[in-house]
C-alpha cells in the first residue's frame, strides 16, 4: 500500500474510476447496437469523433489544472465522469449520443494526467514512484474487475443488466 493517505486517496480513485471504465468497455457496444437505437456504424463514427474531441482538449485541461490545480479539476473529472455515464442511458439517437460520449471523452482522457499532476503536487521522493506503480496496478485489478462485472451482463443480454452494468 502506499505510505501517505493522500496516495492512497489516489489509488483508489483510479480503482473505482478503471472497474467502472471496465464494466463500460465490456458491454457498451452491445448496449448501444442492441438497445440504444445505434447502427455499428453510427456507434463506430460517434466513438472517433468523441475521442478527437477528447484528443484535442487535453492540452486545455492541463491548463485548467495549473490553474486551479489538479485536485479541484479532478474533483469535477469524478462528478462529471459519474453523470456522463448516467447520461448515456438516456441517450436516443446519434446526435445525442456524440454529444454525450464528447463530453465524456473530454473528461475520460483527462484523468490520468490529473492523477498524474496530483501525485506530482503532493507526494514526493521515492514515494512518488511507488504510488504511480501502485496506481497502475490498481488501475489494472480495477480493469480485470470491470471486465469481469460486465461479463454478467453479457451473459444475461437482458436490457435491465446492461442498464446496471
Amino acid at each position: 500500500m502506499p505510505a501517505t493517505r493522500s496516495s492512497r486517496i489516489i489509488a483508489l480513485n483510479a480503482l473505482v474510476g478503471s472497474a467502472g471504465t471496465g464494466m463500460f468497455l465490456a458491454g457498451s457496444a452491445l448496449y448501444f447496437t442492441r438497445f440504444g437505437g445505434l447502427s455499428e456504424t453510427e456507434l463506430g463514427l460517434g466513438l472517433a469523433i468523441a475521442g478527437i474531441v477528447g484528443l484535442a482538449t487535453t492540452v486545455p485541461m492541463g491548463r485548467l489544472a495549473d490553474r486551479y490545480g489538479p485536485r479541484n479539476l479532478m474533483l469535477v473529472v469524478s462528478v462529471w465522469r459519474a453523470v456522463g455515464y448516467l447520461a448515456y442511458l438516456r441517450v436516443e439517437g446519434f446526435t445525442e449520443f456524440v454529444v454525450t460520449a464528447s463530453l465524456l471523452y473530454i473528461m475520460d482522457r483527462s484523468g490520468q494526467p490529473l492523477n498524474q499532476a496530483l501525485v506530482g503536487r503532493l507526494i514526493t521522493g521515492p514515494e512518488r514512484n511507488r504510488t504511480m506503480a501502485f496506481i497502475r496496478s490498481l488501475r489494472n485489478v480495477g480493469f480485470t474487475v470491470g471486465f469481469a462485472v460486465g461479463g454478467v451482463a453479457l451473459t444475461s443480454g437482458s436490457a435491465t443488466a446492461f442498464q446496471w452494468l
